[in-house]
């Protein structure tokens, strides 16, 4: 069995491309993967499905309110932006949706001194800001120290103020409150 060279887009023969055709030919056409290659197919499709589900999940709109959680109402109605999200609860401070604190009877529960309490609080923003600048190197959105505080209506404004103190030391210095819209 003889085998013609193939010859390639600049009108030139190469040996490499002769040795691959005459292979195949030997080995025929069965050994030949053709079409799509499902296994690939079916990965990538699960790893647009995860990303896509950590997306929506993380997404500040799907905020869930419950008996523990109910911030004050508004009449005014914006869009909410995607940031990093801090929970004050009647029991407990979150910083995207990790608990960082205990909190009862408005004030931070720590077994601590009262300057060394808030630690927690500070290290979680803190690898938030390190978090959001490492997706930037990467070509992810810049750091707009923007903070979406999201607190109970009872909450004390001493804790409140506390707490966006230690925000400020991590680099935060835009705050946005999440209220109830009147209705809804």
């Amino acid at each position: 069995m003889s085998a013609e060279p193939v010859e390639n887009p600049e009108n030139e023969s190469n040996e490499d491309d002769d040795f691959l055709l005459m292979r195949r030919r030997r080995h025929g056409a069965a050994n030949l993967i053709e079409g799509l290659n499902l296994t690939a197919m079916m990965d990538m499709m699960t790893i647009i499905l995860v990303f896509l589900i950590k997306q929506y999940a993380s997404a500040p709109e799907n905020i869930q309110m419950s008996e523990v959680m109910r911030p004050p109402k508004s009449t005014v109605e914006e869009a909410v932006q995607p940031t990093v999200n801090i929970f004050i609860t009647q029991k407990q401070i979150l910083v995207d949706d990790k608990e960082v604190l205990k909190v009862a009877g408005g004030k931070i529960v720590s077994d601590k001194p009262a300057n060394e309490a808030l630690v927690p609080l500070n290290e979680a923003l803190q690898k938030q800001v390190n978090r959001i600048n490492a997706l930037h190197d990467r070509g992810g959105p810049e750091f707009d120290g923007a903070l979406m505080v999201v607190a109970d209506q009872e909450t004390p404004y001493e804790l409140l103020y506390t707490i966006l103190q230690s925000a400020s030391r991590a680099q935060f210095n835009e705050y946005r409150m999440i209220v109830v819209a009147n209705g809804k």
